[in-house]
Parts: C-alpha cells; structure tokens; sequence
C-alpha cells in the first residue's frame, strides 16, 4: 500500500481521505443507534482512521458527492493472510442510488491491485437484506463462516 493516501473516483463520486475538516458531515455516519458518539469523539475517530492507514492496517475513503460527505467505505482490521474486510456506510438519504454500488466498484480492484488482497470479505447481520444483496451484486457469495451474528461474505481474486 502506498504511503501517500490514494485518491480515486468513479462516475459520481470523489474518494478521497477523511478529514478533521470533515468532522460535522462525518458525524452522522459514525454514529449508530446504539453507539452515539461525542464531537470529540467524532475526531478522534478520524484521527484512529488517519492511524490506521499510517500503520498500513486499514484505508477508509471519504464518499463526496457534489462536494458533501455522503459515505465511507474501506478496508479494516488488518491484511493478515492476503484477506482485507470491506466496510461501508452511507447517509440514509443517498440509499437505493447506486452510490455504494459505485464506490464499491471502484475499491474492491484496488484492494487486489494494490494492496494485494487475494480475498476480501464483508460482514452483515442476516436481517440486512439490502446489503446482502448489494454483496452478492457484487460477486460476493456468502460463506459457511460466522462471526459472532454475522454473516461472512466473500469475494476472491
């Protein structure tokens, strides 16, 4: 993986790194019903975010959608044996576009490219429905595996 953080696109969307500047759009997509999260808070996230590309552990793009931050999405948890989790989040009004379906596109080749994964895999909970399917769109298929409640999908080189 490079040390200068990539900046890529699609159609649509710039992908470009998360930023302290981008701390009150990137607000709502940190927090989760059951994990809200103080201001401070927010930034030191994008601080641990910023940490774990330096450490060359994870990659998390910033979605910009007519210059607003709209998503994230990248690969977390480390490159252990060749496999890289993908992670995504969207703002609920940017659902059913097409929005992660592209910056997934764009991405999954890098995560092979790049940073030489030979598996990826993608975590859901069996009720997420419209993630299943977005995975399985993608080429993902889902695996016997679990983790913890989870469902494992994988997409391999």
């Amino acid at each position: 993986m490079d040390k200068q953080f990539p900046v890529l696109s699609s159609q649509r969307l710039l992908l470009r790194e998360i930023k302290s500047s981008d701390a009150d759009e990137f607000h709502e997509i940190a927090n989760f019903p059951d994990k809200q999260l103080s201001p401070q808070q927010v930034v030191e996230k994008i601080v641990e975010i910023r940490d774990g590309f330096e450490a060359q552990t994870g990659i998390s793009w910033a979605l910009i959608y007519n210059e607003k931050l709209i998503g994230t999405c990248g690969y977390y948890r480390g490159f252990e044996n060749q496999t890289g989790e993908v992670g995504f989040v969207l703002k609920s009004e940017f659902h059913r576009q097409g929005f992660m379906t592209e910056a997934l596109k764009t991405i999954l080749p890098y995560g092979f490219t790049q940073i030489g994964l030979n598996r990826i895999t993608a975590f859901t909970l069996p009720s997420n429905y419209p993630t299943q399917l977005l995975l399985e769109k993608l080429g993902f298929t889902l695996t016997q595996e679990k983790y913890k409640n989870y469902l494992v999908f994988e997409l391999l080189k």
